[in-house]
């Protein structure tokens, strides 16, 4: 399948992105978190920067790429794949063939199948605009990619902005023209899919604009291109990660001859997010969209649901893992429906809120009975207040379906509390 640059990473350098493994339920839910934290930094240099006005911003950087970027102590690369470079021969999805900068000796890049790394030069320099000196080349063989991604914690970037006035968006082959010079990542749409991950979509602008950049709750992250060999700047709507990616070459169908030599000059500034997201009030996550993992039940209708003849106990929902939420008091709005609420008096499901960086600790809880329903077969909204402990922690939404009856989860819905 042809994914443009960027989605060569989904299958390989970031299926870590996705929701952690859950292992097996708890009893009643009251299971720990099954992470370690993140892991350590790979990179020896390190750089760090503070705006008058702005955030603190510190990075972990060696020669093969940046591998932590921290914005008041909150590393928006935990768990991705950070900023390196990474290429292919064949385009094909096979982190077993890809080469890349992750895991090199900073001189030639890492190469685990049949593809040969190019000798490459990667350097960070500055604090906070960091600047960025890339050289790859010459090419031992022909690569049919070759691109600089720049991959952070998908919740934390949620729209992309850059300096043109269009751009096309697709997957593959196929691509269709949009105006404007930025938008959702959302709005993306998912043409392809990566076994095992999920759909991925991608919006492009070609030639590379000046700058590009991608903002949500936390930070703003720019792209300034200085110069070099770049031919298309991409946006990727991942299940992983929401990207920024600067592409050597903007069309699948060629290639990057034997013997060429690709460059990059850019400058990356960390800012503040803007009051957009300082006002927010409402995060909105749908149980069958990719943001909740699920441990049983099936796509249903308008959501995802359990049935006591097909489905055995066990989290009917899970997720998102934001780190978004600013310390404060919450509430988490699950719309539930059940079949029948007659039947008898018995807890259906149990909600529960829980930091994944502090262990799997429960914040707050609540059974609900099927008696609890005004109504059969009709979405009723089910509260859990809880306090958040601040923007890093990430944080989970959870249903623990109890194998007593039909049903099914629409979505949850956090509110900030005054």
């Amino acid at each position: 399948m042809k994914h443009g640059r960027a989605l060569l990473i989904g299958i390989g350098l970031l299926v870590g992105a996705c929701p952690p493994d859950r292992g097996e339920g708890e009893g009643e839910g009251e299971g720990e978190g099954e992470g370690e934290g993140e892991g350590e930094g790979e990179g020896e240099g390190e750089g760090e920067g503070e705006g008058d006005d702005g955030p603190l911003v510190d990075i972990d950087a060696d020669d093969t790429g940046i591998q932590h970027l921290r914005v008041d102590g909150v590393d928006l690369f935990a768990g991705v794949g950070g900023y390196y470079v990474i290429g292919s021969c064949t385009g094909a999805d096979d982190p077993n063939n890809n080469v890349t900068s992750q895991g090199s000796d900073g001189q030639t890049l890492a190469s685990p199948g049949s593809c040969p790394g190019a000798p490459f030069s990667l350097q960070v320099t500055g604090t906070n605009p960091f600047h960025v000196s890339i050289s790859i080349g010459p090419l031992p063989v022909a690569y049919r990619s070759l691109s600089v991604p720049l991959d952070p914690v998908k919740v934390f970037f949620e729209q992309f902005a850059f300096d043109g006035d269009g751009y096309q968006v697709g997957c593959g082959t196929s691509y269709s023209a949009r105006t404007g010079s930025g938008a959702r990542f959302d709005t993306i749409p998912l043409p392809c899919t990566i076994p095992g991950v999920g759909g991925v979509g991608v919006a492009r602008v070609q030639p590379v604009p000046p700058w590009g950049e991608i903002t949500g709750p936390v930070a703003t992250m720019r792209r300034t291109f200085l110069g070099g060999s770049g031919a298309e700047l991409a946006f990727i709507n991942h299940p992983g990660t929401n990207n920024i990616e600067l592409g050597f070459n903007g069309d699948f169908a060629t290639t990057l001859p034997q013997g060429a030599t690709l460059t990059l000059e850019e400058e990356l500034l960390v800012t503040g997010p803007g009051t957009q997201w300082a006002e927010r009030t409402e995060w909105a996550f749908e149980m069958e969209s990719g943001a909740m993992g699920h441990e049983i039940g099936r796509a249903d209708a308008d959501g995802w649901s359990a049935d006591t003849n097909l489905d055995a106990t066990g989290m009917l929902a899970y997720g998102p893992y934001a780190p978004d939420l600013p310390a404060g008091d919450y509430e988490a709005r699950f719309r539930l429906l059940v079949d029948n609420r007659d039947a008898d008096s018995l807890a259906v499901v149990r909600l529960d809120v829980s930091d994944f960086d502090a262990g799997g600790a429960v914040l707050a809880s609540r059974d609900v009975r099927r008696t609890d329903f005004s109504a059969a077969a009709s979405y009723q909204d089910f509260l859990v207040p809880f306090a958040s402990p601040g923007v890093g922690h990430r944080l989970e939404l959870r249903v623990r379906w109890l194998d007593r009856a039909y049903v099914r989860a629409d979505r949850v819905l956090v509110v900030r509390v005054p």
